[in-house]
Formats: structure tokens, C-alpha cells, sequence
């Protein structure tokens, strides 16, 4: 299927109004003595003022060329000016009456060829303005012109070469000199930051996050893609783009206006909390000597605290505090956020896999203390049980558990009960997710309460079965849990949690008929077979949700649209030319809205499973959230 359309018109719909295209192919050649007789007999020839005229380029410099050329100076300024008008005239029209003895077209044109159907497409975006540089303009470009979308060559290459990398020592060159450059482009650029596509004729995908790694910083993964040039071919009506160039260019310009705007409150953020830590390192240096040592003396001692638990709440808890007094929050970014119409542009599930989300919240609600031994009991602390299926949390507060004249106030703890819930199963809500080697969610039950005698802190005595400490939640989620479980408040004080999502395997089933009879056999086949599972929240929020690829919901409704509906039973028929007829519904609801799982879409008679197939439903797509293949489909996504 072609997407130029799609790409043109996207481009179009969003915030991108000026587009840079960065490609060694735009360098003009350096002159050397073999061709420098061509460019004399071009200059000399009645046609050239035909295709240049004087206001572009002025007698007198012309004269002044053909003059250094005659002497040797293949260095003169008015050469370079000449040869320079020549090649942007020869970019302009791939006419030969301005490439000298054809050095243009041996040099460039095949490289030309493979850019210019992408240009083509770009040019086509009316309200758009596209400019082209060579490495030696590049810089100068992204100053004057501002661009919001950048194109940018993997490798850059020398204009003195004149050709692209042959040698791996060459490809090294090209790729760090096309860092180096796209870094002072961004030093140079002084509006919002562009988004930036990284293109290449060669297949360096995988190559291409180690590059943005190397820009220091300076380009965050949510303005960045990757786009081969080969993505784009043909010209005129022929003019083509393939879904993998769908995937980066809609991505890219769709979701430039909320990546910048972002990217820009993450900074405001970033600045604000670089100012908060320098507060608290001048107001750490005015304390006295005395003020620590007499706490530690007076409380930290007879409580058997160590000063690095105080000093992880006393700085920790102070640094947030002034964090949220440095930081503007009112500033336009983290207002413009708070638009849904910023985000409606992004469509599809993430192209692979991950649990970072998971991984990130485990650690911002748990403090693992794996850097050094905890010496008491603490409100938050939690358990896990030897088969990691249930867990439990200490509910006593923690002025009980204090060790004071060596010995704390509690004669028992108090614990509260939960449950290891996999993605697959009920009451895995996001609020209450853990990373135990695979995202899960913990389930609370309330009313399990049960008190244990005091023993060594590594682990809790449940009915004769050691539990081992997992980490202590910190203050707020603990005493969250706290609440709910000792006075049945329940979410009373909770922040409202992230949706928090998980990649998973995907196959689709559908039923044709095989004779008289409808037979259900699997779809194989289609690519980016990984959706995006969104877990509930909790509260009214029950349902899980899928988003696929956009790979995948393309080559379904591709395949969909080639079946004769003579393959369908009589019952299914009605089904099958509405999911066609309304093909865009579908993929809206498969790459924007999601589909609960497991669940109906009783319009086009297509359901969700988790890990089996039923024999009703004419198509149905079957999600598999077991632990051990969400640990795979990690790994591969990797």
C-alpha cells in the first residue's frame, strides 16, 4: 500500500511549517584539475546564460573564474562562487547545460535520485517550507531558517571526497563528523528545538539510538526517528512511501507539538530542581557542627537509627519540598499539557515492548535500601512470600517500632495481606504495581490482618513460612495502604496512579469456510504482532486495554480487503463487510481508542481473549500476558 497521501496530508494537519534536509549530496564538488577545463568550456558556451543570468551570477566573477583557472588558482573564491550557482542550478533542474562534463551527475546523481522522491514528497506539504544543505551549509541553515522537522544524513561526507563512506575507517569519519555537526546545528538553532529523523541509504537502524546517545542530551527519544531513503521512490504520480515510512514521518510530525511542549516542562522541571540542589547545598553549608552531633546523640543513638535513613528522609524530604518552590509550575508548558488535543495526533501502540514504566514506578514507590542493611521494622515494609505469590506490609506506625533504650514500644507488628497478581488476572491495577522480574500488580486484601512476633528484619514469620523483604514503600503509598486496611478508607490520600502498560504477544484468529463448514485457522504473518496492554487503575477503571502497531493493524485490514466474502459463512458475512466498510472505525479503535480484553466489538462481531480462542467470533484477536512470555517479548524488544 502507498502512504504518501497519509504522510502528505498528516504533515500538513500538524505543527511542522519549516523542514530542513541535511545530505553530503548538497555539497558542490571542489574543482580539481581535470574537470576545471569543463567548467571553462560550460562558462564559455552561448547556452550557459540560457539557464543563468547575470543577477545570479555576474559577468565579472565569471571572467574572474575562467581568469584563476587559466593561472592554476583552483583555490580563488570566484571559483568556488561559480561552481557553487552551477550546482544549485544543477539541483534545481538536472540539466545538463549546467553540470560541467557531466562531474555533477557522475559525483551526485545517484545520490540525487535517492533523495529527491522524499524532497518531492516534503515539497508537496503546501504551507511547508523545505530547505536543502550540504555539510558545509548545514549549520548556517538551521540558524537562518528555524526548521521544526530535521532530516539528517548518518554519514556526512567531506566535500574534498566527493564521494560516501567506502572504508570502515570513512564510515567512523562521516558518522562522527554528522554528530559533530547536528550538534552545533541544535547550539545554533535558537526557537523550539526540531524533531529530528535520521536517514541513511545503508540499513543502520540499530545503529541509530547510539547516535542520538552521542548528542549529549540534546535530542530526547520523544522528538527522534529513523527513516532509510529507499522508505520514499518513484516521482510524479508514481511517487510512493512504504508503512515503514508511515511509522516515522506520521510519528514524527503528529507528535511534534506535544514532544516539544514536553520535553520543554520536563526542562522547566530539570532547571528548577538543578536550582533547588544548589539551595540545599548553601544552606547545608551554614549548618553548624553541633547541630548534627547533638542529633545524633540525643535521638539518632538510643534509637539505634543509622544516619543514613535520616539523612535519606531529612535531605530527601527538604530537596522535594524546595523543588516544588523552584519550579514554575504555572509556566505555558505545563499548562499546554493539560490539552487533550495535543496527544489526539498520536495513534498505535509502542513498535516494541517495554517495561520501563514498570520499572521506573517500582522505584519511585519503593526504596529497596539495597545499598545498606536495615537495622528495625518500618511502617511499609514488605514481604514476599518463598513461592512470590503473596505478599504482606506492616501497617503499625512507626512510632512503635522505634528502638528506644533498646527496644521498641510494639510488643507485636500489625501486617496487612496481598496478593502477586499477573497481568492476566483481576485486580492487577497500575496504582499498586511492583517489578518482580516481570511488570505485576499487588491486590491489598484489607481484611487480612495478622500480627507477628519481632525477629530478625531480613524476613517475617507467617504460620511457621519465612517471608523475605521485598522494600519498604515509601510514606505515602504505605500509609495509603495503611488507611485502607486499618479504617477501610479506601484510596483515601492515593495519588492517582500512571496507566502503566506492558508489551505482549498478539495472534489473530479468524473463521472462513473449509466446504460447508467455518473453520477457524490463524492469520500468520503480520507484522508487529505486539500490542500495548494499558492496565486499569483501579476504583471504576477495571478494564484492560490493547493498542497494535501501526505495522499491524495496516497489513490486517490489507489482508482483510483482499478476502472474497464468499470465504465467510452466511452468519459472519454482515460482519465482515462492516469491519470493511468502516475499515477506518476499526483501525481508529485499534491504534487510538483500544480494545478491552477481554471484550466485544459487537458492531463487526470481533472479541479479545487472553490466551485462548473461542469458536464464536469470526475474528478475534488473542493476547497472551503470561509471565514467562512478557519476560520474552521483553527480550526481543530489546
Amino acid at each position: 500500500m502507498n502512504y504518501a497521501s497519509q504522510i502528505i496530508e498528516t504533515i500538513k494537519d500538524s505543527a511542522v511549517t519549516r523542514i530542513l534536509v541535511v545530505d553530503d549530496s548538497y555539497d558542490p564538488l571542489v574543482l580539481s584539475a581535470e574537470n576545471s577545463g569543463a567548467v571553462v568550456d560550460l562558462l564559455s558556451a552561448a547556452a550557459f546564460r540560457q539557464v543563468i543570468d547575470a543577477d545570479t551570477l555576474p559577468n565579472e566573477r565569471v571572467e574572474s573564474a575562467i581568469e584563476a583557472i587559466g593561472e592554476g588558482d583552483l583555490d580563488s573564491e570566484d571559483i568556488s562562487s561559480v561552481i557553487e550557482a552551477l550546482f544549485d542550478a544543477y539541483l534545481g533542474s538536472r540539466d545538463p547545460a549546467v553540470d560541467p562534463g557531466g562531474a555533477f551527475a557522475a559525483a551526485k546523481g545517484a545520490a540525487l535520485d535517492v533523495l529527491e522522491p522524499l524532497v518531492e514528497m516534503l515539497r508537496r506539504c503546501e504551507g511547508v517550507e523545505v530547505r536543502l544543505a550540504g555539510l558545509e551549509g548545514a549549520v548556517g541553515a538551521c540558524r537562518d531558517q528555524g526548521p521544526d522537522l530535521v532530516f539528517m544524513d548518518f554519514f556526512l561526507s567531506p566535500p574534498s571526497r566527493g564521494t560516501g563512506p567506502e572504508t570502515k575507517g570513512e564510515e567512523i569519519g562521516d558518522r562522527k563528523r554528522s554528530i559533530a555537526t547536528l550538534r552545533q546545528m541544535l547550539a545554533a538553532h535558537t526557537g523550539e528545538k526540531p524533531a529530528i529523523v535520521l536517514m541513511s541509504s545503508k540499513d543502520i537502524q540499530s545503529r541509530a539510538e547510539r547516535y542520538r546517545a552521542n548528542l549529549e542530551g540534546q535530542v530526547m527519544g520523544l522528538r527522534f526517528g529513523y527513516l532509510h531513503k529507499q522508505w520514499v521512490t518513484g516521482t510524479g504520480d508514481a511517487l510512493e512511501a512504504s508503512g515503514d515510512a508511515a511509522d516515522v514521518l506520521v510519528d514524527t510530525s503528529g507528535s511534534l507539538a506535544f514532544g516539544r511542549t514536553l520535553e520543554a516542562a520536563i526542562s522547566d522541571w530539570r532547571d528548577g530542581a538543578a536550582q533547588a540542589l544548589k539551595q540545599i547545598e548553601e544552606e547545608l553549608s551554614e549548618f553548624d557542627l553541633k547541630d548534627f552531633a547533638y542529633l545524633m546523640r540525643f535521638r539518632l543513638y538510643d534509637e539505634a537509627e543509622p544516619f543514613a535513613d535520616y539523612l535519606e528522609w531529612f535531605l530527601g524530604e527538604t530537596l522535594r519540598a524546595l523543588v516544588d518552590e523552584q519550579i514554575a509550575w504555572d509556566s505555558a508548558h505545563f499548562r499546554e499539557l493539560d490539552d487533550a488535543e495535543l496527544t489526539k495526533t498520536i495513534t498505535g501502540a509502542h513498535p516494541f515492548p517495554s517495561d520501563k514504566i514498570a520499572r521506573f514506578f517500582h522505584r519511585m514507590r519503593f526504596n529497596a535500601h539495597e545499598a545498606r542493611k536495615r537495622v528495625r521494622f518500618g511502617l511499609g515494609d514488605v514481604f514476599l512470600s518463598p513461592d512470590k505469590k503473596d505478599v504482606r506490609m506492616i501497617v503499625s506506625p512507626d512510632c512503635d517500632l522505634v528502638v528506644r533504650d533498646g527496644a521498641c514500644a510494639a510488643a507485636r507488628i500489625l501486617t496487612v495481606g496481598g496478593q502477586v497478581k499477573g497481568l492476566k488476572d483481576e485486580g492487577a491495577f497500575a496504582g499498586e504495581l511492583i517489578h518482580l522480574g516481570a511488570p505485576k500488580g499487588i491486590k491489598w486484601r484489607n481484611k487480612d490482618l495478622m500480627t507477628h512476633s519481632l525477629c530478625a528484619t531480613d524476613r517475617l514469620d507467617v504460620d511457621g513460612i519465612a517471608y523475605t523483604f521485598l522494600g519498604r514503600l515509601r510514606g505515602l503509598p504505605a500509609q495509603a495502604v495503611q488507611k485502607a486496611a486499618l479504617a477501610d478508607l479506601s484510596r483515601v490520600g492515593i495519588s492517582v496512579p500512571p496507566t502503566v502498560h506492558v508489551g505482549a504477544k498478539v495472534a489473530c484468529f479468524i473463521k472462513v469456510l473449509d466446504g460447508n463448514q467455518a473453520k477457524r485457522t490463524e492469520i500468520e504473518g503480520l507484522p508487529g504482532a505486539t500490542v500495548q496492554v494499558l492496565m486499569p487503575r483501579g476504583g471504576d477503571d477495571k478494564t484492560k486495554r490493547i493498542l497494535f502497531t501501526q505495522k499491524y493493524a495496516r497489513a490486517l485490514l490489507a489482508n482483510l480487503a483482499a478476502r472474497d466474502p464468499a470465504q465467510f459463512h452466511d452468519d459472519h458475512k454482515a460482519y465482515f463487510n462492516a469491519a470493511l466498510e468502516h475499515s477506518e472505525e476499526l483501525r481508529q479503535a485499534m491504534l487510538t481508542d483500544g480494545l478491552a480484553l477481554p471484550g466485544w466489538l459487537e458492531t463487526y462481531g470481533i472479541s479479545t481473549s487472553v490466551a485462548n480462542a473461542s469458536k464464536k467470533p469470526w475474528l478475534q484477536f488473542v493476547c497472551n500476558l503470561d509471565d514467562k512470555d512478557l519476560v520474552n517479548v521483553e527480550a526481543e524488544g530489546l
